[in-house]
């Protein structure tokens, strides 16, 4: 939550999802607040396009299953927004 210092506007409407995942245990914490979570720390760290390309990459090699998954999940997310 460090980043709801410099950015308040974004993190203001984060305990939505706390109660969504109260809610509804299976709910797709990665397909929306993992996206955010990601930006804020490639933003942190100052990666480019080409870093933040290579983590994913790696990412994606070493959980590759999962990295599937993710992206499934976030396609629909995707065509809505």
């Amino acid at each position: 939550w460090a980043a709801c210092s410099t950015q308040p506007s974004t993190c203001a409407s984060k305990p939505h999802c706390f109660k969504k995942q109260k809610a509804n245990p299976r709910y797709d914490y990665a397909s929306h607040e993992q996206i955010e979570i990601d930006r804020l720390v490639y933003e942190a760290y100052g990666l480019n396009a080409a870093d933040i390309a290579e983590v994913e990459a790696w990412y994606a090699r070493r959980y590759p299953r999962l990295a599937a998954a993710q992206a499934a999940n976030r396609a629909p997310v995707a065509a809505t927004s």
